[in-house]
């Protein structure tokens, strides 16, 4: 009697699995527009729709491509054009009173990110070499360039961090930005045409494809 009832312990818990698997949270690819691709243990794929993306991916994108990937909690990231970004550590909740946490670096390009407001969260955003952003239920524009990291605000606040500077961004379009080999400028207003370019290299272009390449 003792047998069979690990028996049936074991086959509940082999049917349960699958099960398990597919309950598990994770960042889903929403849309991709043209050439864009990941790197998992050293191995490039081709990123497309519904590409389920774990820490240690690496993402690449080619000319005129902005990817979009949805959290759990449906906070988004966009990514632009000529990007490179690694998932450091993406932590899904999986109880109540977890939290989602995640680490991005932005080696390359534009990065995005869109908290959902609906559950609380806990996100750095490290952007080149030089800043460290500290996300709760933001929306902020990241980027980095040959000649400078930055950060912008567009909804919220954010904590940004260089070297021993700290910094908080509390208004839209209050822009923190380091120049390669300097120190930080001060914060500054981003003007609106400048603001909403911007925008742009985060957005899907409104006659592109957005479902594999082009």
């Amino acid at each position: 009697m003792v047998i069979r009832l690990r028996e049936l312990i074991v086959i509940i818990i082999c049917l349960s699995l699958p099960i398990l698997a597919i309950a598990t949270p994770t960042a889903v690819v929403d849309a991709v527009q043209a050439r864009a691709a990941f790197q998992r243990e050293n191995r490039q794929q081709p990123l497309a729709q519904g590409v389920k993306l774990y820490a240690g991916d690496i993402i690449t994108t080619g000319a005129n491509a902005r990817v979009i990937i949805r959290l759990p909690d449906n906070s988004l990231i966009r990514i632009g054009a000529y990007a490179h970004v690694q998932f450091e550590q993406l932590i899904f909740p999986v109880s109540k009173s977890a939290i989602l946490t995640a680490v991005f670096k932005v080696l390359k390009g534009v990065f995005r990110f869109t908290g959902s407001h609906s559950e609380p969260i806990d996100v750095k955003i490290r952007v080149g070499n030089s800043i460290s952003a500290g996300i709760r239920g933001t929306d902020v524009y990241t980027q980095a360039q040959p000649d400078k990291d930055l950060v912008c605000l567009i909804k919220g606040q954010v904590s940004v961090q260089s070297g021993k500077v700290t910094a908080m961004l509390k208004q839209p379009r209050e822009g923190f930005i380091v120049p390669k080999g300097s120190p930080p400028l001060p914060i500054s207003q981003i003007s609106e045409e400048v603001f909403q370019q911007w925008l742009r290299n985060s957005e899907m272009n409104e006659h592109s494809s957005m479902n594999g390449y082009q």
